[in-house]
């Protein structure tokens, strides 16, 4: 009996290779361009706590609120690259911190952010954007779901909070400022001091240098310095200055990675003024930089809210990431 063979393993082997290439090509475009989503992803989200701390400064006002939000937001001056030109959509409001979004006077400004990415080797399979979304709050005088702005003249005072959502890797650094906003200010000035800090988190205790702010009736201009011999934070600023002043503040470098959400977070200190008639509401704010200052004394500290919050090292704006605490 005659038997006949057909050779049909070569082409068994050509669409094997073929589904092999197809499938590295898509293992690679998951990775690649998946990874570039995630880098514009928590670009966006350090873009939308930025302009959430913004905007909760700019209250009472909710007008300003939200006028701050967005400018400082992924639609203004945070815009993350890497995001498709004219996608990025961002809604910033103000409610309030108890869940009510009626209140009487809204304390919180919430900000969402998305965006889509391009990508390049998904787009062999028809995906031709990636789509990334951000959510920050930050709030101001807040009661219950973050601490409240504490108010005194003289003596102990403490806020606790808790760490955002994002977890802070090892090797970035967090820097941690304080601000006050002072009341019934004589027109010969005040001088009011915010000593014996410490700020504990993730079962760390870190010593804070003091602070001090003069309200003088020579000053035209403000102005913070970072005096290294006594360790302490020197803000001026004129008789009359309105809203919040740098109070103090240090940067943490991360050596252990921070999970998301760490609580309690607590600042703590003494205050002590020279005008009893003064009084003080202060807050804190923890912001996550990819790179910073090796001292303090390195740190240019915005003293008063201009083109930044206070509080702002106006130098590292570039360096922002996710993590933190907004207050």
């Amino acid at each position: 009996m005659k038997q006949t063979f057909r050779a049909d393993d070569g082409q068994v082997f050509v669409f094997v290779v073929v589904g092999l290439l197809v499938l590295l090509l898509v293992i690679t475009a998951a990775v690649v361009d998946y990874g570039h989503a995630l880098t514009a992803q928590h670009k966006l989200q350090a873009a939308a706590e930025a302009a959430a701390l913004a905007g909760a400064q700019a209250l009472p006002s909710t007008s300003a609120a939200v006028q701050a939000a967005n400018d400082y937001g992924a639609q203004g001056r945070n815009a993350p690259s890497g995001v498709v030109d004219g996608s990025v959509q961002q809604n910033a409001l103000t409610t309030c911190s108890n869940g009510s979004g009626n209140c009487a006077k809204p304390d919180t400004v919430v900000v969402k952010d998305s965006a889509d990415v391009g990508t390049t080797f998904a787009q062999i399979v028809g995906i031709d954007t990636l789509h990334v979304h951000a959510q920050a709050a930050a709030c101001r005088g807040c009661a219950g779901v973050a601490p409240a702005a504490a108010k005194c003249t003289n003596g102990a005072s403490s806020i606790s909070s808790s760490f955002s959502s994002t977890p802070i890797p090892t090797g970035d650094t967090i820097w941690l400022s304080s601000v006050l906003d002072a009341s019934n200010v004589p027109s010969a000035g005040a001088t009011i001091r915010f000593s014996g800090q410490t700020f504990t988190f993730n079962g760390q205790t870190v010593n804070v240098p003091d602070g001090v702010v003069i309200f003088s009736p020579s000053a035209t201009s403000p102005s913070t310095t970072y005096n290294t011999g006594s360790n302490t934070w020197e803000t001026t600023v004129p008789v009359g200055t309105t809203g919040d002043v740098f109070l103090s503040g240090t940067f943490v470098p991360v050596t252990a990675d921070i999970p998301g959400g760490a609580s309690p977070v607590t600042w703590q200190g003494t205050f002590a003024t020279d005008n009893s008639n003064a009084s003080v509401t202060w807050h804190w704010g923890a912001a996550v930089y990819t790179n910073f200052a090796s001292d303090n004394g390195s740190v240019n500290v915005n003293p008063i809210a201009s083109d930044y919050p206070a509080g702002t090292p106006v130098d590292y704006t570039d360096e922002i990431t996710g993590g933190g605490r907004n207050n």
